[in-house]
């Protein structure tokens, strides 16, 4: 009696790793199925983003260069470089500050900037309109022990007077 017991028990142990081998191997599918979802729509993006160009320089070469001969994604680029030197006077040039911050203010915020960018590529721009641009920024940044990386992460640039600025709060 107790060997049955032993072998009924043994075959239904069997019978549900089979079971979880069969649901492990459909959530493998999935997820593979789900990254090659992802790559083909990074694809058709950068398909499309490609298709786009020509048309896109035409419309960025007349309107999108501010009075100083500026794109949004140079501004962006002197902005973060500034950060990286800890060039507080040219990120606050920069940026479209609010009027309720001045440049002592700003710096004693800064401080506690515990952040540091690490890397940075500006990857494109789309103009919103003749005064408003997104830059899609990668870039690697540490917080505290922790590296995070951020893949086209949208920055806002807005222009002020005729010269683009990096948007106060530009990752929002």
């Amino acid at each position: 009696m107790l060997k049955k017991a032993i072998l009924a028990i043994f075959v239904l142990s069997l019978l549900l790793n089979g079971y979880l081998y069969s649901i492990l191997q459909k959530e493998i599918k999935i997820s593979a199925g789900l990254n090659q979802r992802i790559e083909h729509l990074r694809g058709i993006i950068s398909l499309q983003i490609s298709r786009n160009r020509s048309q896109q320089e035409q419309l960025y070469s007349s309107s999108s260069k501010d009075k100083n001969g500026n794109l949004p994604s140079d501004v962006l680029n002197e902005y973060l470089q500034a950060k990286i030197n800890n060039d507080y006077a040219t990120t606050y040039r920069l940026l479209q500050v609010p009027s309720d911050i001045n440049y002592e203010r700003y710096c004693e915020e800064l401080k506690g900037d515990t952040s540091i960018l690490i890397s940075y590529q500006i990857e494109d721009y789309i103009l919103r309109s003749e005064e408003s641009a997104v830059v899609f920024l990668t870039h690697e940044t540490r917080f505290r022990n922790i590296t995070f990386y951020y893949d086209w992460e949208p920055w806002a640039c807005m222009k002020e007077n005729d010269v683009w600025k990096v948007r106060w709060l530009a990752r929002q």
